[in-house]
């Protein structure tokens, strides 16, 4: 029998319980393989943290850190070690092994990984997965590295704004003008329900670039 404690397990859309992927009362719930993952990842004042539960596999995953602000790298643990330790029932975001083979072995082994694995049911890949992972190397600085992430992104899924967001970012840091200004376009010109923060952010590039 259900009690009032499972009710934070779901997530809710008006008012209701759901078996859908969203929020319930403080995690997150999703749906991998038709299994249940509660999870909820953090940070403030001295911490960052993320922990995966998997009920039906009595599976519980904590990684805690005195990091400081917003690290994927927390994520990544947490989200490898789950899979891991599922024996793969929950599957490991696909970033997680390219990122791992593009510190070891470069850009090209990198997308070689993904384009042989992000059909296997073991790796997990989201639309917003490519992206995701070259805004890190855009974020240690590495612009060859993201550039040639976010192409990928853009040739997976042109219709996303994903890719192109990050490419206006990395071009304009390359001092690539042109470059720039086309991939900002095709943000606005995409649009986003998802981030409204990102249309703004282009909006403004293209302002500045275009004086």
């Amino acid at each position: 029998p259900l009690t009032e404690l499972d009710d934070a397990f779901y997530a809710w859309e008006d008012e209701h319980r759901t078996t859908e992927d969203g929020y319930g009362y403080g995690w997150y719930v999703h749906y991998e393989n038709d299994i249940k993952v509660l999870s909820h990842y953090g940070f403030t004042t001295g911490f960052t943290s993320q922990v995966i539960r998997v009920p039906d596999l009595e599976l519980t995953v904590g990684v805690f850190s005195n990091y400081v602000g917003r690290n994927r790298n927390i994520m990544h643990c947490a989200n490898a070690l789950a899979s891991i330790y599922s024996q793969y029932k929950v599957p490991m975001p696909i970033e997680i092994l390219m990122k791992k083979e593009i510190d070891l072995n470069g850009i090209s082994s990198g997308l070689s990984v993904y384009d042989k694995f992000k059909s296997d049911p073991k790796y997990k890949y989201e639309k917003t997965t490519l992206s995701f992972l070259g805004a890190e190397y855009y974020r240690m600085e590495k612009l060859e590295v993201a550039e040639s992430v976010y192409l990928k992104a853009v040739e997976e899924d042109p219709g996303y704004f994903g890719g192109y967001f990050g490419l206006g970012r990395v071009y304009r840091g390359f001092g690539n003008k042109e470059e720039s200004i086309y991939n900002y376009q095709k943000v606005v010109e995409l649009g986003t329900d998802e981030e409204d923060w990102i249309l703004e952010v282009a909006k403004q590039a293209l302002e500045e670039l275009t004086q």
